[in-house]
């Protein structure tokens, strides 16, 4: 025989069906307790008797007066998942439970969503789940301000409202905070059962939040180290006796290396190749993209030198700055190359000869020793080298190349390349 308590559920749950949002399938819900735990079972439709079909399935939550509104909650979930995306009951079951088993007193679970989610990006390196972790963090101290969101949509834009005044438009920052919360709420929903009103905003309406950066192409050119300051500074590291740290800096120069790169170069048959590096620790394990061939640029009057410094590398009369070395035999064990390029600029930000040419060159920073190489391919020459050629071999997309670089690649220099094509255009 019911309890009270059992009965005021029962009624509860059938009161519910008379709403206009279940009535589309005219289902039946009940409720019981099974070896202590919950039992939901569902028919399509009620007064068929025997030959009405009918699903049941447990549910991880304990038969008892004290979870009566956990309980009450469970099945509304549950209905609205088998009416809304038309899933069987074990599907809506396992869609609304599997990632997440935790629901806080008042019906939200965002920390338990939240949770999940971190777990599902694991493979990450650890700065970035620091930063997907602090949005969140930041996602869900939103959603409890005053007017609080009701919609994904809502909360996308008091998010950005919130944490994103100083962030400019369309940069990076901006760009990458606003994908983070949108690729979790969309997993809150298609993975964790969420109601569909905490799916974000659609692609056009993040490009209108994102923005467009307001700067003009002057205060927005990439800064490289040009010719002449990059030739005095690697005299110069020779003249110190900093033989290893000229290497580091003339290996990434004289061939465009990312930062990180030192760690994964190989030397076949006299040229140079390149291992990847952007990846996780999923994909350090087993190679997903094949080496990269890097060829060597020389800065005018030094012809040769980009030769020299491959021999040199591979000659092991000199190593690489220590503390660099011991970075690259961390990788494995961290699982980033991150630190590689922290070593090296760490080292070059407190050599004086550096410190200098920075202080008279605005916006020069270690990396700039690789966009020194784009520069002279681009700038540098009389017989400037096609864009897509220079993006396959610095590593990356035509697209990024030209964003990063296209106020060096000039219409004279188009014209030009086309000008030659035509000059030397084959008679069929």
């Amino acid at each position: 025989m019911a309890t009270d308590w059992e009965a005021n559920l029962r009624t509860l749950i059938k009161n519910t069906e008379k709403d206009a949002d279940f009535l589309r399938r005219g289902s039946s819900w009940k409720v019981r307790g099974v070896r202590g735990k919950t039992q939901v079972t569902m028919r399509l439709q009620e007064g068929l008797g025997e030959s009405n079909p009918r699903s049941s399935s447990m549910l991880d939550i304990e038969w008892k007066k004290g979870n009566t509104m956990q309980i009450l909650n469970a099945i509304e979930d549950l209905k609205r998942l088998v009416n809304e995306r038309n899933l069987s009951l074990s599907e809506a079951k396992n869609l609304l439970f599997a990632p997440v088993n935790q629901v806080d007193s008042s019906g939200e679970n965002w920390e338990a969503l939240k949770a999940s989610y971190l777990e599902s990006k694991s493979d990450r390196r650890s700065t970035t789940l620091k930063d997907i972790s602090t949005r969140l963090n930041n996602l869900l101290i939103t959603l409890e301000k005053n007017p609080k969101p009701r919609t994904g949509r809502d909360a996308m834009r008091a998010y950005s409202k919130h944490w994103l005044k100083k962030a400019p438009q369309g940069g990076q920052g901006r760009k990458r905070s606003l994908q983070d919360v949108a690729s979790f709420l969309r997993f809150a929903v298609t993975r964790c059962g969420k109601e569909e009103r905490w799916l974000p905003l659609n692609a056009e309406e993040l490009r209108e939040l994102v923005g467009v950066r307001q700067t003009t192409s002057e205060s927005h050119l990439t800064a490289a180290v040009l010719p002449k300051d990059l030739a005095n500074l690697l005299d110069q590291m020779k003249a110190d006796g900093r033989e290893d740290l000229y290497l580091a800096t003339a290996l990434i120069s004289l061939y465009g290396l990312r930062l990180g790169e030192l760690a994964k170069l190989n030397i076949i048959d006299g040229d140079l190749f390149v291992g990847h590096i952007k990846q996780n620790s999923q994909t350090l394990i087993q190679e997903e993209k094949p080496p990269r061939e890097v060829l060597g640029v020389d800065i005018a009057g030094r012809e040769g030198e980009a030769v020299k410094v491959l021999q040199l590398y591979q000659s092991g009369l000199v190593k690489l700055p220590i503390a660099v070395l011991n970075q690259i035999k961390m990788v494995e064990q961290k699982g980033h190359f991150k630190d590689v390029g922290t070593s090296f600029s760490g080292i070059l930000k407190r050599y004086k000869p550096w410190i200098s040419l920075v202080q008279r060159n605005k916006g020069v920073s270690p990396y700039s020793l690789r966009h020194s190489w784009a520069y002279r391919v681009h700038k540098a020459t009389e017989a400037p080298v096609d864009s897509s050629i220079a993006a396959s071999l610095m590593g990356h997309s035509i697209e990024v190349h030209n964003r990063v670089y296209s106020t060096w690649i000039d219409k004279k220099i188009k014209k030009a390349a086309i000008a030659r094509a035509n000059k030397a255009l084959i008679k069929a």
